[in-house]
């Protein structure tokens, strides 16, 4: 996967499933021996709280929120 499909696919879940109506990206990065993009995203309104965001590199499938 492309980086930029990576990130839309992340900013979608973070704003439709996980609820966080305002995000913002800080960082995408990609392990390559999980073939796992890990993808930190800024969910908070006043503070920064950073969630991430693990997206299989294989399929494009969410496969971790925390």
């Amino acid at each position: 996967m492309y980086t930029d499909e990576v990130v839309d696919r992340a900013m979608e879940f973070v704003r439709t499933k996980a609820g966080y109506p305002f995000s913002q990206l800080k960082k995408a990065t990609l392990d390559e021996t999980r073939s796992e993009w890990e993808v930190l995203v800024d969910v908070g309104v006043l503070g920064a709280d950073i969630k991430k965001v693990t997206i299989d590199d294989r399929d494009g499938r969410v496969v971790g929120f925390e």
